[in-house]
C-alpha cells in the first residue's frame, strides 16, 4: 500500500481472479475496487510504520532495511495470525470469512444494499443478496427493501 494512496482516504486493492494481484501491463481482465477507510485507520497505519522503522518512505506495507520485502501471503499470514490473537480464535478461520462476518454484521446493522454491493464489489446485486439468509430480520422484508432499492 502506498503512502500516497492514504492521503485521498481510500485504499487501492487490485482483485483477479478472487486474489490480490500485482499491477501488471501484460494482466488483462483486473477489477479495481476502492475501499473506504477512517481517519483512525489512517493514523493507525501511520504510527505501525513509525513504531517498526519501515524502511521505505512510499509503502506502509514494507520491512526494515536489509530484510526480504513483505509478499501478498506473508501480508496474509501475519493479517490472520493478529486477528485470531486479538480476537481469541482458533486457526479455523480464514480471511474470506472476515469479509462474510463483516457483511452480515453490515446487513445486520440496516446498512443499504446498494451501498453493501459497491463496498463488496460485486457486480450483480444477486450476489449481495445472497448473504440475507444469515440476517436476523424477515428474508421476505428484505428482498422487498432490496428490489426497492435496485429499482429506484
Amino acid at each position: 500500500m502506498r503512502m500516497q494512496t492514504l492521503e485521498n482516504g481510500q485504499i487501492m486493492v487490485i482483485i483477479r481472479k478472487l486474489e490480490i494481484s500485482y499491477i501488471a501491463d501484460n494482466q488483462k481482465e483486473l477489477t479495481y475496487r476502492s475501499l473506504p477507510f477512517s481517519v483512525e485507520l489512517k493514523t493507525a497505519l501511520l504510527q505501525y510504520k513509525l513504531l517498526n522503522e519501515l524502511c521505505n518512505d512510499n509503502f506502509i506495507l514494507a520491512k526494515k532495511i536489509g530484510e526480504a520485502p513483505l509478499t501478498r501471503q506473508g501480508i496474509t499470514a501475519q493479517s490472520k495470525k493478529d486477528w485470531l490473537e486479538y480476537l481469541d480464535l482458533k486457526n479455523n478461520i480464514n480471511v474470506h470469512r472476515f469479509r462474510h462476518s463483516m457483511t452480515i454484521f453490515l446487513l445486520n446493522n440496516k446498512v443499504n444494499l446498494v451501498q453493501l454491493q459497491k463496498f463488496l464489489g460485486h457486480s450483480d446485486i444477486r450476489n449481495t443478496l445472497i448473504y440475507l439468509k444469515y440476517v436476523d430480520e424477515h428474508f421476505d422484508n428484505a428482498i422487498h427493501t432490496a428490489n426497492n432499492e435496485f429499482y429506484k
